[in-house]
């Protein structure tokens, strides 16, 4: 909801740019962290790479990923934007999708993903943090209509940074840690 944003915003002032600002966020962290990752061409970077405008960064991975200002981000999108962006830079990577979503919804997903149409576990979140996979987890909020019948409202996407658990909690039973 950054004021240098605003055009971008819903014509209601809600902000539909959560998909990107959470890829941002790890691309910066790898740009930061990781010395291969200086070969990313990422919008908003100062001449010495020191710094960087995350407003552009936003912008250039709305544009990349085909979002539309009234309806956001699709994950197919993100993920080809992703790919995309890691393959020009010359980086080794994995894109991984881990969803119920039927795989109709990811018809134009670049053959590169690894596409895995099943429900995710907690030991997912465990096991890719473990490896230092960046997670998105996408957040549906559903609405019981008067029919009695529930229909999706909204979405929001925000980064998995860690998890917890009590030692006597079933196994797939974690706090997770997200930043939003």
């Amino acid at each position: 909801y950054h004021p240098g944003l605003k055009d971008m915003f819903k014509g209601d002032g809600t902000s539909m740019l959560c998909q990107p600002a959470v890829i941002a966020n790890a691309l910066i962290q790898d740009y930061i962290e990781n010395p291969k990752a200086k070969t990313l061409s990422l919008k908003g970077l100062s001449q010495d790479g020191t710094q960087i405008d995350a407003n552009i960064l936003i912008r250039q991975l709305f544009t990349c990923m085909k979002g539309n200002r009234d309806l956001g981000t699709n994950t197919t999108g993100v993920a080809n934007c992703t790919v995309n962006l890691l393959r020009s830079a010359g980086l080794d990577y994995e894109v991984r999708i881990v969803t119920n979503w039927p795989k109709e919804n990811f018809a134009s997903l670049d053959e590169s993903v690894v596409l895995e149409s099943r429900v995710p576990t907690g030991q997912d979140v465990k096991s890719y943090l473990r490896k230092g996979y960046h997670i998105s987890g996408l957040i549906k909020f559903y609405r019981m209509g008067k029919d009695g019948n529930w229909f999706y409202t909204e979405g929001h996407a925000t980064s998995i940074t860690g998890y917890s658990r009590q030692k006597n909690w079933p196994d797939d039973l974690l706090n997770v840690y997200m930043a939003d």
